[in-house]
C-alpha cells in the first residue's frame, strides 16, 4: 500500500477510535461546541489533528488520485469517492477506511 494512502486510512481509523459516531454532509456534529460526530474526511482531520482548511496540504492524495469505485461507476477524486460512499452510499469510516488499505493503490 502507498504510504499516503495508509497515512489516510490511519488517520481516519484513529479518529473514528477518538469520536466513534458517524455523520453526513458536514465534517464535524457539534454540541455544546465540542466535536460529537464526523464524517469519513472529518475522522481523518481528528486523527491527523489537521483543521479543514490544511487538509489538501496534509493529504494530497485526496485530489490528486482518482479513483473508480463499483458504487459509483465513474472515476472521481480520492476526495469525492469518499464523500460519495460517506453520504451516498451509507458507508461506514471503517468500511471508507478498509476500501482504502484494500482498493487504492495509486
Amino acid at each position: 500500500m502507498r504510504q499516503d494512502v495508509k497515512q489516510l486510512a490511519d488517520a481516519m481509523e484513529k479518529g473514528w477510535q477518538k469520536i466513534p459516531h458517524q455523520n453526513k454532509r458536514v465534517f464535524f456534529g457539534y454540541e455544546h461546541n465540542k466535536i460529537v460526530s464526523c464524517c469519513a474526511m472529518g475522522h481523518a482531520l481528528v486523527g491527523a489533528r489537521v483543521s479543514v482548511s490544511r487538509m489538501g496540504k496534509r493529504f494530497p492524495i485526496l485530489n490528486n488520485q482518482k479513483v473508480f469505485t463499483t458504487s459509483t461507476k465513474i472515476y472521481m477524486s480520492l476526495f469525492e469517492a469518499i464523500a460519495v460512499l460517506n453520504d451516498n452510499h451509507d458507508w461506514t469510516t471503517l468500511q471508507v477506511v478498509d476500501w482504502l488499505r484494500t482498493h487504492v493503490n495509486g
